[in-house]
C-alpha cells in the first residue's frame, strides 16, 4: 500500500489484439527542490518494473477505464459484427491489479447499452457511465446507467438513470468527474448527504450538465463565455481539484475555477525542466493528466524511440509538477505557473500506445 506521500497509479499500454503491457507504480506526491536538482533528465525505471500480461486484449478501441479500489473496470468499447461492421460494445471486464497473472475477469454484467468512449466515474463503490451512444441507437436508448459493485456478483445489474432533458444531452461527453460532495459530521464520522457529477461537453459552448446522485436530478452548467472565449474544446482527459477543472492541450495547460468562473493558462514546455513536447512531435502520444495531491499533478506521455528504425520501442514518461495561480488584474483570465517536481520514465519492450492511466 502506498504511503500518504505516494499515490499508486496503474498504467495500461496497448500493443495489439493479444498483447498488453501493464504496470503499477508509486508516484511521490511531494518532492523538494533539492531532489529535483538531483534527478536525471532521463532516469529510467528498469523494464522488470513493467508486468507483461499475455492473453485477451485488456481494452478494445473505445474502451473507458475506471478504478474501484485496486480493481480496474474496462467499460464498453468496440466489437465487430459480420453484417453491421464495428458496433459499440456493452461488455464490462475487470482486472485485479494485485493479481495480474489471473488476467481478465468477465464476470461483471454487461451494460444495457453499447457504449463507445463513454464518460465514466466511480463514486464510492458505484460506477456511472454516460453517453457514448452510436448514431444508429434509437431514441429510447439508455443515455446513463449505474453499477453497484458492492453487491454480490450474482446480484449486480446495471440500473438506468433518469434521462436528462433533451436540451442537455451531449454527444460523446469527454469526461465525468465528481463535482461536489456534501457531508455532515455526526460524532466522529462524516456522513455523505449528496454527490453531484459533472458531465462535460467537448465543445465549450455546450457547457456541461450536473447529475445529482442522491436525487436523480439534472441541471445545466454554463462556462463564462468571456473567460473561455479563447478556448474551443476541452481535452477528454480532464481532472478536478478543489472545484477547478484542469486539462492539457498540446503544450498548454488550463484550469477553470467552477465557482469564480475564471480561466487560468500556462505553458508546460516553458515551465518544466524536462523535455516536454507532444503536440508538435509525432513520436510522442498523449498527454494524460493525473491529479496527485493538493496542487501536485503529473502528466503522462509515450515517447517512441527510434521511430524510423527497424525496432521501435516505447518509453512512458511521467512529468510531475506543482501549480500556483495568479488571479487576473482585469478581465477573466489568470496565469497558471508550473513548478517542476521531477521526472520518471518506464521503458517498454516494443512500440506501444497509451490506453489509460488510472489512480488506484
Amino acid at each position: 500500500m502506498a504511503s500518504e506521500s505516494n499515490k499508486q497509479i496503474s498504467v495500461f499500454l496497448y500493443n495489439g489484439p493479444s498483447n498488453m503491457n501493464y504496470a503499477v507504480t508509486s508516484i511521490s506526491t511531494k518532492t523538494t527542490d533539492e531532489e529535483v536538482q538531483k534527478q536525471s533528465r532521463r532516469s529510467k525505471i528498469p523494464p522488470d518494473k513493467i508486468i507483461r500480461h499475455h492473453g485477451s486484449a485488456l481494452v478494445t478501441f473505445g474502451t473507458s477505464l475506471v478504478s474501484v479500489g485496486f480493481i480496474v473496470y474496462c467499460i464498453g468499447g468496440s466489437k465487430r459484427d459480420k453484417s453491421m461492421g464495428i458496433l459499440a460494445s456493452n461488455e464490462v471486464r475487470k482486472f485485479d491489479t494485485t493479481k495480474p497473472v489471473l488476467g481478465l475477469d468477465f464476470s461483471p454484467p454487461p451494460m444495457n447499452q453499447g457504449r463507445f468512449f463513454p464518460a465514466v466515474v466511480a463514486i464510492g463503490k458505484k460506477i456511472y457511465a454516460f453517453g457514448g451512444l452510436s448514431q444508429t441507437d434509437s431514441n429510447d436508448s439508455t443515455w446513463a446507467e449505474c453499477l453497484d459493485t458492492n453487491k454480490p456478483v450474482l446480484e449486480q445489474r446495471w440500473q438506468p438513470l433518469t434521462e436528462p432533458p433533451s436540451r442537455l444531452l451531449l454527444d460523446f461527453p469527454p469526461f465525468a468527474i465528481p463535482y461536489e460532495t456534501n457531508t455532515i459530521s455526526i460524532g466522529s464520522s462524516d456522513i455523505c448527504m449528496g454527490t453531484t457529477i459533472m458531465i462535460g461537453s467537448r465543445h465549450v459552448t455546450q457547457g456541461a450538465i450536473l447529475y445529482g446522485v442522491h436525487n436523480g436530478l439534472w441541471e445545466e452548467y454554463r462556462f463564462n463565455p468571456i473567460s473561455m472565449s479563447t478556448i474551443q474544446v476541452l481535452n477528454p482527459v480532464s481532472v478536478v481539484c478543489e472545484k477547478t477543472i484542469y486539462w492539457v492541450d498540446e503544450r498548454d495547460i488550463y484550469a477553470y475555477d467552477l465557482d469564480k468562473h475564471i480561466l487560468y493558462a500556462g505553458n508546460m514546455a516553458e515551465s518544466l525542466l524536462h523535455d516536454f513536447d507532444c503536440g508538435f512531435d509525432t513520436t510522442r502520444m498523449g498527454p494524460v493528466l493525473m491529479h496527485l495531491q493538493e496542487n501536485n499533478f503529473c502528466c503522462f506521455t509515450v515517447y517512441v524511440e527510434n521511430p524510423l528504425g527497424p525496432s521501435k520501442t516505447g518509453v512512458v514518461e511521467c512529468t510531475k509538477f506543482r501549480v500556483t495561480k495568479d488571479n487576473p488584474e482585469s478581465g477573466h483570465q489568470g496565469v497558471l505557473h508550473l513548478h517542476d517536481m521531477g521526472y520518471q520514465s518506464y521503458r517498454c519492450e516494443t512500440m506501444c500506445e497509451l490506453s489509460g492511466v488510472v489512480p488506484l
